[in-house]
């Protein structure tokens, strides 16, 4: 090549070098990867060699779908439903998809875990139509994370991440498997699950909605949150309904959806419940004693109607102490007496402040008697010292036979005639009670 020449590359050109290159820094294969590569390729040329020799019979899979799907125990988990917006959306289940995959045949259908790093792991799904040579695939990241409703927390353990995947790749698995279905299979299907959901296995309708309370019961739904969904009470429940609320159910108990999607959940109470304080009954409050001397402001007892003689005597006693009372209260507060026209009925009180029943002769009240006497002065008070004294030695004489010089039969003077001051300070001896003074 001269050196007027121009090099041209083109896309084959460029395509070569690079495969040249990578070749060039790849590893020499094994003699092991050289079989394992052998062996996949013998696998994929068998498998469309089969289905291009016995391809499928589309009769024979209606047929086939028509049979299982009038099976009971199968249609009760062949449909899910989830709620979109304001609407709920129902499909076929991955059980029913694998069903309607036998009857149809030639589809090859799966996942594998292609990649796995410490926090996540990377999963296709697909599916393949060995048939017609159609494949449909989905590659997705995992994370190993457990999502939980206290929170989100990683997980370690091989199994956990493999049925993590799993679960994961389920879904995806069923969307690829629905590209190799015909569509109209699909919904024929699920109309024949319906027919058979409403037809029940012989049982009485009573007993098939009993069954499906139970069953709501068991993934938390009540009565009262099922009868609010449906909107009329659970006796009104019709049998087209059962397909929907059976669909429900499934979609709950796999997962699918949460129960809070379909139903008002109430909110949690609380369980631990506040202690309630006992409240203490009010003591009544005590009222003030009215001051001394003062009236009282109580109402007065009652005339005495209907009352036999002896309760009337009682009463007309207890009126008439406490009438004494208060004109007692009022001697000795110096409260002016009220004028004669208003205590003509009450009784008086005497010089010693004793207030006396006219009629019986009672004391009803006492007063405080003669005011006390003064204090005595020093040089009294040694008279009556000396007049003891004298009292006392004429007494002794008298017992031992010496006359009394004082006595006045001796021609002395007998102080005896002089008058002693009371040794009770001149107080009126007081009269014993319930006995009428004399004047």
């Amino acid at each position: 090549m001269s050196d007027d020449d121009v090099k041209v590359s083109t896309p084959e050109s460029l395509a070569a070098e690079t495969s040249a290159a990578e070749n060039a820094l790849a590893p020499a294969p094994t003699a092991m990867n050289v079989a394992i590569a052998s062996r996949q390729f013998a696998e994929v040329k068998g498998m469309i060699q089969l289905a291009r020799d016995f391809p499928r019979d589309e009769t024979l899979a209606f047929k086939h779908m028509q049979r299982v799907c009038r099976r009971k125990r199968f249609a009760d988990d062949a449909l899910y439903a989830f709620k979109r917006g304001d609407k709920i959306v129902s499909g076929p289940s991955i059980r029913l998809i694998e069903a309607l995959v036998q009857g149809y045949r030639n589809i090859d259908y799966g996942f594998r875990i292609m990649e796995v790093r410490d926090d996540r792991s990377l999963v296709e799904a697909f599916a393949w139509d060995t048939e017609n040579n159609i494949k449909a695939r989905r590659e997705f990241w995992v994370m190993h994370v457990r999502e939980t409703k206290n929170g989100n927390y990683p997980i370690t353990s091989p199994r956990d991440i493999y049925e993590l995947c799993a679960n994961m790749a389920q879904r995806r698995t069923r969307a690829c498997i629905e590209e190799m279905l015909p569509v109209d299979l699909i919904e024929e299907a699920k109309e024949t699950i319906k027919q058979t959901i409403k037809g029940g296995d012989g049982k009485p309708f009573e007993d098939r909605v009993r069954s499906l309370i139970l069953l709501f019961d068991e993934v938390g739904v009540s009565l009262d949150m099922l009868e609010e969904f449906l909107g009329h009470s659970i006796k009104a429940l019709v049998i087209e309904e059962f397909p929907r609320l059976r669909t429900i159910y499934n979609s709950i108990k796999n997962g699918v959806a949460g129960r809070e999607q379909f139903f008002r959940v109430p909110p949690p109470s609380s369980t631990i419940a506040e202690p309630r304080v006992k409240e203490t009954p009010k003591s009544p409050e005590a009222k003030p004693e009215p001051p001394q001397g003062a009236e009282s402001t109580e109402p007065q007892a009652s005339t005495g109607e209907g009352m036999s003689a002896e309760d009337k005597a009682i009463l007309e006693g207890a009126q008439k102490r406490a009438q004494a009372k208060a004109v007692q209260d009022k001697a000795t507060s110096g409260a002016k007496p009220e004028p004669a026209s208003e205590a003509k009925d009450e009784p008086q009180a005497d010089a010693d402040g004793d207030v006396v029943d006219e009629t019986t002769g009672e004391v009803l009240s006492e007063g405080p008697g003669e005011s006390e006497p003064k204090p005595m002065s020093q040089e009294e008070m040694e008279a009556i010292q000396r007049a003891e004294a004298e009292e006392y030695e004429a007494a002794q004489h008298q017992r031992e036979g010496v006359k009394d010089p004082t006595d006045p039969a001796n021609g002395q003077l007998n102080l005896g005639d002089k008058q002693q001051p009371a040794s009770s300070g001149g107080r009126k001896p007081r009269q014993a009670r319930g006995t009428k003074p004399s004047k």
